[in-house]
């Protein structure tokens, strides 16, 4: 390591190596050699030049040459905003390395490498949990298209994926500086297969001993296909775009149809909450049901809820431009349409930038950078949990996702832990067009679907729609760009695994460790210096 030239060049290669693994790219498993470039950079700078400035360049252009490849669709909806995106993920993903780096000199080097992974799970583990929250790039999202590896996230979640990535290269990277010693590749090898080898243990449970009988509810989903950009808030009225929904809707429905689904803000009216029941387009798609009496409906919606003079409102309502002491909220939801009644849930997990502002005290200044991730865009309301929703005279109790919730494992967990039997994600992906951006979306429910042993149904505006299986295999999907309505009968089980019960407990342990090892770092150098 002491003769190593290209310090740069290792830097890129990380980047290059990440970026191929990526979805929806077909070799994920680059990704156990990823990271090992980056480590000859810290022994280089450890042993040899000792340069922090240079050394955090380095290691910085690795992620913002990956966070550029892999998210640069972000730039359709916002350049400036996905600049600012990709800069500030790329420093936060720079900061375990960092602290790695520091770790090493002021402690014991063998506490480095546990340091590393603790720090690194930890910046994801906070990906999923704060206001600023991308956890796009969480290494272990990194499996989405080779699904059969990773059966085992129905225990650990994507967090047990990173974790196997960090522990592989570490173990490939010592392998290289040791490989003059006998057996040296054992280790790399085990970490590998092993896990490989539960994943088969799982394959083999859950596609041959699965229940034989099991009572199927056919399922609809419909893709719209009506650009966000030129129609679906402006080109188009609503009401032509109700009849887009139900035309494609009566050419797959059947009397036997027990659940529809229509994506995210279908209805592009602002519908108050208030009086909901009474709203014209309501009552026309409730007239229009009257056709499929077994039927149920999910559909995306806008809706808004006004505040009364003088009742207290949320810290996300906004004044009414007409009336100073009259307040609203408006929401990014998700109706359901059951036995003539209206269900009302609002999207939690809201896109930052996008449909909140995080931190606004500190971050108010990036309003003008915002980036359309699908549905309405502004400061939104949100609701404090995850609700459910029971399909009428069935065991059917739904999950509705919408959007960007999906990509959150320990929410989406949530739901289950509240009843659910099948997660429905609606979305619109049609903002970033035909870019990796749809594709990856569609995979990371894959992943959902593994760790909580649960069918999925899926509604996009344009993207793809489909169905997929508790093991992540895509039953039935769409393709981009065309408007399309599939039917696929699915079986409501209830999801018993230990990371829907469980969570995120990865991320938190390493939070916990990572503070004990920052704090005992802190003291080591106060006592160095004989305070």
């Amino acid at each position: 390591m002491s003769r190593l030239k290209n310090p740069w060049a290792l830097s890129l290669l990380t980047a290059a190596l990440l970026s191929v693994a990526w979805p929806p790219m077909p070799v994920p498993f680059f990704v156990f050699l990823a990271l090992v470039p980056l480590l000859m950079i810290e022994d280089h700078h450890y042993q040899v030049a000792d340069k922090p400035l240079q050394y955090y360049l380095q290691i910085s252009l690795s992620f913002t040459v990956w966070n550029a490849v892999t998210t640069y669709w972000t730039w359709f909806a916002s350049p400036a905003g996905a600049a600012a995106a990709i800069l500030l993920n790329a420093q936060l993903q720079t900061l375990p390395w960092l602290f790695y780096h520091r770790v090493r000199k002021t402690m014991q080097p063998k506490l480095a490498f546990p340091a590393l992974i603790a720090f690194s799970l930890s910046i994801e583990y906070l990906h999923l949990n704060w206001d600023l929250a991308w956890p796009w790039l969480n290494l272990g999202n990194v499996f989405a298209k080779a699904v059969w590896s990773v059966q085992w996230y129905e225990i650990t979640g994507v967090l047990g994926g990173s974790l196997w990535i960090y522990l592989v290269n570490i173990s490939v990277f010592k392998f290289l500086i040791n490989s003059g010693q006998n057996r040296a590749w054992l280790k790399p090898t085990v970490l590998i297969v092993v896990p490989l080898m539960v994943s088969g243990f799982f394959l083999y449970r859950g596609k041959y001993k699965m229940p034989l009988k099991q009572i199927r509810y056919e399922t609809v989903v419909v893709q719209p296909n009506i650009d966000p950009y030129s129609d679906k808030f402006g080109g188009m009225s609503p009401e032509e775009q109700l009849v887009v929904l139900m035309r494609l809707s009566d050419s797959m429905l059947t009397e036997n149809t027990r659940l529809l689904v229509w994506p995210e803000t279908s209805i592009t009216d602002y519908l108050e909450e208030s009086d909901l029941q009474m709203d014209a387009v309501i009552l026309k798609i409730q007239e229009w049901l009257k056709n499929y009496p077994k039927t149920s409906l999910l559909a995306g919606a806008n809706t808004v809820k006004y505040y009364q003079t003088g009742e207290r409102h949320s810290e996300t309502a906004r004044r009414h431009p007409a009336a100073e002491d009259l307040y609203y909220d408006v929401f990014n939801t998700a109706l359901f349409f059951d036995d003539g009644k209206v269900g009302i849930y609002h999207k939690s997990k809201l896109v930052p930038g996008v449909e909140k502002m995080p931190y606004p005290a500190i971050f108010g200044f990036l309003e003008k950078l915002t980036i359309d991730l699908g549905g309405t865009s502004g400061s939104l309301g949100s609701s404090d949990s995850a609700a459910i929703f029971s399909v009428m005279d069935t065991h059917l109790k739904i999950a509705p996702i919408i959007c960007y919730e999906s990509v959150f494992g320990e929410y989406v967990g949530e739901y289950v832990r509240n009843g659910a039997n099948l997660l429905v994600i609606i979305t619109n992906d049609g903002w970033w067009k035909d870019t990796p951006g749809y594709k990856q979306h569609f995979l990371y429910a894959r992943l959902r679907a593994i760790e909580n042993r649960m069918y999925v149904a899926r509604s996009a505006n344009t993207g793809v729609s489909g169905f997929i299986s508790p093991m992540g295999d895509v039953l039935m999907q769409s393709d981009w760009w065309t408007q399309d309505a599939l039917r696929y009968p699915l079986p409501a089980e209830p999801g018993e695994t230990f990371y829907s019960q469980s969570g995120d407990y990865i991320g938190k342990i390493a939070a916990f460790f990572s503070i004990l090892i920052l704090v005992g770092s802190f003291v080591r150098r106060k006592t160095a210096r004989g305070y």
